[in-house]
């Protein structure tokens, strides 16, 4: 009858362990480490297999320190987890090459542990869940074969009994689930995490600051990753435009933002409320629905201009919630003329005549002129873009195209020759509704820039780069795809409940069931609400379940029907008695007879790994 060596099993198990808490981390280690785990990896089986182990253990201890003393001098403030992480990874590998006692085994599971912790320091995505279950069941498993291997390292079971164990070990994960579901929900929170200055500061992808050259964005449009996501009601799409920093000064050849002295500004329209999850970023202005007046959550700055200045830069995602008015226009009542009609020294003589023969009767007039000659004359590109020592000039008379940066530097220079003040807004324009979440999709490569200008005592927001032009992009790439919406759904849910479930969740769902108990009403609660409590209910009834059948195979389900008989008949089966113990002590002679020749055949199937003689059973145990 074939048997399994569960040492040899728990070898496998061990070398699946490590290998998972290697690929949690294997994107942010440098190649040398990589190699040489993956080495030791290799040489770790060849040693197994061939059960001789050349280095000894003095050895590979005085390598281990020496590694740890390394470590200790290259860790750095800026991202003290990647050291740690290269020189557990190595730790690991040493293990994984020494022959392999229940010491060893318990230290390669603690720094797979360890390893996937330091993951989720350095990117706690989706993929986290799928190495943490792993983990979790994999070590489960090994700690219940180790037992056994400590009791007798060449003990050996039969292939049945064996899969019996391992599927009878998973159950014991399978039951903690709904417990770990439940602490979860219930662990105290704090607005203030204790491990945030461990994490890594991985560099933002958004180019916005408060300096911005032209052709600076072009970078960004090219970009396919998400910028970040607002959870809010679908609006009509000319209205989205995502406000980010306000530029006022221009040297000719880049903006950037200088104080100036506006007076008060008075919103009127439509408000409102979005929660905004902001993907890492190189700067401290934050993004919001064009007109925000108020942001939460978060502290910074409020400007005259509604840009808004978080106080520190965050190399982390984000969380907050903005107040926004939906209008195309901001009543102001005075505003820092000299820095809004500021043209640069030395501007071109060619770009000032421009200027002056767009002028019309009026200022709107004026606008209208300007408008007029752009859309006609210039067309959007995101290639070759001019980079000569005046790229105004050589937007405007010599190549004739450019991002969204040159239009509205045009106008707004423009704008200025002819006395209307005005300025530069960059941020994000347009983004892709997801039905299922309920909730708008911002990708980098809507990246925009656009123009306010100060007309009749109101900053108008004047959009001259050519429609359409950001649409054609990610919606290609993302709305059309099905798989790719699915998985974008479950990212965001994942990010939304899981990795920024904080302490106003906990507020609000503690209000909820409070409001249930008082007045039941289950329509208002929300689906992602009910839905952990229903899969932790189907849990527990899968566990019951699992109980009261014990795994049964066919075999089993026989044995019990035979024991529930002869329990009926005034015999029980003490769990210390062996069946054939059992029977001995029956007076009946008849039905001592009858049952040990079920024993006999019984136990023929079981432990011989015979072939399951059911009539025979069923023949004995109707006789009985």
């Amino acid at each position: 009858m074939e048997k399994i060596k569960v040492k040899t099993a728990l070898l496998l198990l061990s070398y699946l362990v490590s290998l998972t808490g290697f690929l949690s981390i294997f994107r942010f280690i440098d190649p040398v480490f990589l190699l040489s785990f993956l080495l030791m990896v290799i040489l770790g089986i060849y040693f197994d297999l061939k059960k001789k182990y050349p280095l000894p253990r003095y050895i590979l201890n005085l390598i281990s320190l020496l590694v740890v003393i390394f470590m200790f001098f290259s860790v750095n403030l800026s991202d003290p987890v990647t050291p740690v992480a290269q020189t557990l990874l190595i730790l690991l590998g040493i293990k994984l090459i020494e022959n392999k006692k229940f010491r060893d085994f318990m230290q390669i599971y603690t720094i797979s542990v360890f390893l996937l912790a330091g993951s989720a320091l350095m990117s706690l995505d989706m993929i986290f869940l799928l190495f943490f279950t792993a983990l979790y069941f994999l070590i489960v498993l090994s700690m219940i074969l180790l037992t056994f291997v400590t009791q007798d390292e060449n003990i050996t079971f039969p292939v049945k009994v064996f899969l019996k164990i391992i599927f009878r070990s998973i159950l014991i994960p399978l039951i903690s689930i709904p417990v770990t579901v439940l602490i979860f929900l219930i662990l105290p929170r704090t607005e203030y995490p204790v491990f945030n200055f461990l994490i890594k500061q991985s560099s933002g992808k958004s180019g916005f600051s408060d300096i911005v050259q032209l052709g600076d964005v072009s970078s960004i449009q090219e970009d396919d990753s998400v910028a970040f996501r607002v959870v809010m009601d679908k609006i009509d799409e000319s209205q989205l435009y995502w406000r980010g920093a306000t530029l006022n000064y221009f040297d000719g050849r880049s903006w950037l933002r200088i104080s100036a002295n506006d007076g008060r500004s008075y919103l009127n329209g439509r408000r409102i409320v979005q929660e905004i999850i902001l993907e890492p970023q190189e700067n401290r202005y934050l993004f919001s629905l064009d007109k925000p007046f108020k942001f939460h959550g978060i502290p910074g700055k409020m400007e005259s201009d509604l840009s808004f200045s978080a106080k520190k830069i965050s190399f982390t995602r984000i969380k907050y919630r903005v107040s926004s008015v939906l209008t195309e226009s901001v009543e102001t009542d005075s505003i820092d003329r000299q820095i809004y009609l500021q043209i640069p020294k030395g501007l071109s003589r060619d770009i000032i005549d421009l200027g002056y023969n767009l002028k019309g009767s009026t200022q709107v007039k004026t606008l209208e002129n300007i408008l007029r000659f752009i859309e006609k004359n210039y067309r959007f590109s995101l290639k070759d873009l001019p980079d000569s020592k005046d790229p105004l000039w050589e937007f405007l008379f010599d190549k004739k195209y450019g991002n969204c940066e040159y239009f509205a530097s045009s106008v707004a220079v423009l704008l200025r020759i002819n006395g209307i003040p005005s300025r530069l807004v960059v941020g994000y324009k347009g983004g892709f509704y997801n039905d299922i979440g309920k909730y708008y999709i911002v990708p980098q490569k809507f990246a925009h820039t656009w123009v306010e200008a100060y007309i009749n005592g109101r900053w108008l927001r004047i959009d001259p780069t050519p429609v359409g032009t950001y649409r054609n992009y990610f919606s290609n790439n993302f709305s059309d795809n099905a798989v790719k919406r699915f998985i974008e759904t479950l990212h965001f849910l994942w990010i939304n409940f899981i990795v920024n479930f904080d302490i106003q969740k906990q507020v609000g769902i503690i209000n909820k069931i409070k409001g249930i108990v008082e007045k039941p009403d289950f329509t208002g609660l929300g689906w992602y609400f009910i839905l952990p409590f229903i899969i932790i209910l189907l849990l527990l009834l899968v566990y019951l379940s699992l109980k009261n059948y014990h795994f049964l195979n066919e075999e089993d389900r026989i044995l019990r029907y035979f024991l529930n008989k002869m329990e009926k008949k005034g015999y029980r089966k003490y769990s210390y008695e062996g069946l054939e113990e059992f029977v001995s002590r029956i007076d009946d002679p008849d039905l001592r007879e009858k049952a040990f020749k079920f024993v006999k055949l019984f136990e023929e199937c079981y432990y011989k790994d015979k072939n399951l003689d059911k009539k025979a059973l069923k023949d004995i145990l109707s006789s009985i």
